[in-house]
């Protein structure tokens, strides 16, 4: 597995600022291809492959030692952590936070919460409905997201705002009604935040002033159906108004 491209977020001076080595990007994980099976005991298993790497197998976690002395420490949950032999060190966590550490001890997180897992970083979006007494702001999320606001997603976030302002010109809203919806879309659910939250779905939350009132969800796989899509966003301007 290679490392993320992270150019979209100008952060390779701080892959580089670790100075980790040429082809580096090649070692942060490992495979069994061509491995011999060299000791099996209850809980332990070693290995040998033709490159020099030996593995040693444990019920929790795998440990790769390669030709060159990196070590590679990969845990069930997704965790993984590589060490060199010059002291340098890099641990990434199931989320795909990396946690870069230089010889001399300095340290930099790098975290995917507000990316898309290859690194980009995603934009906020924010639109207000007012009509009458009503003034409805509609904001897209990007730290409880992992892509843009594209695709389904876009189409989605105009739907909303096209049946608010339906129901806002057919209600009859008393002054100061003011509402405030925001929305974050879970497309991979890999990395970040929707990593943590490990759902593929569209999320709306809608907030009265600074209380939190209702939240509504879809499944990706829905949101991707325009039928579907668009009853969801018809459901979510009935509860605006409900509430």
């Amino acid at each position: 597995m290679k490392f993320i491209n992270f150019s979209a977020i100008s952060v390779i001076a701080v892959i580089l600022s670790c100075r980790m080595p040429a082809g580096a990007q090649t070692v942060t994980n490992f495979d069994y291809f061509g491995a011999e099976l060299l000791k099996k005991e209850p809980g332990y298993e070693e290995y040998a492959k033709p490159d020099g790497t030996k593995i040693f197998k444990y019920p929790e976690h795998e440990k790769a030692v390669l030709k060159d002395g990196t070590v590679i420490i990969r845990h069930r949950n997704g965790k993984r952590e590589i060490s060199v032999p010059d002291g340098r060190s890099l641990i990434i966590d199931f989320d795909g936070t990396r946690h870069y550490r230089r010889a001399d001890g300095i340290e930099r997180t790098i975290s995917l919460d507000g990316k898309t897992p290859y690194g980009d970083d995603i934009a906020p979006v924010e639109t207000v409905i007012a009509h009458g007494g009503a003034r409805i702001t509609v904001a897209f999320d990007p730290m409880k997201s992992d892509d843009h606001l594209d695709g389904a997603g876009k189409k989605f976030f105009d739907e909303l705002a096209a049946s608010l302002r339906a129901k806002a010109a057919l209600a009859k809203s008393p002054g100061g009604f003011e509402c405030r919806l925001v929305v974050s879309q879970c497309r991979f659910a890999k990395t970040g935040h929707c990593r943590r939250k490990n759902v593929q779905e569209l999320s709306v939350v809608i907030f009265r002033g600074s209380r939190k009132g209702a939240v509504l969800m879809l499944p990706y796989s829905a949101m991707i159906k325009d039928e579907e899509r668009r009853d969801f966003a018809a459901r979510v301007a009935e509860r605006v108004f409900a509430e």
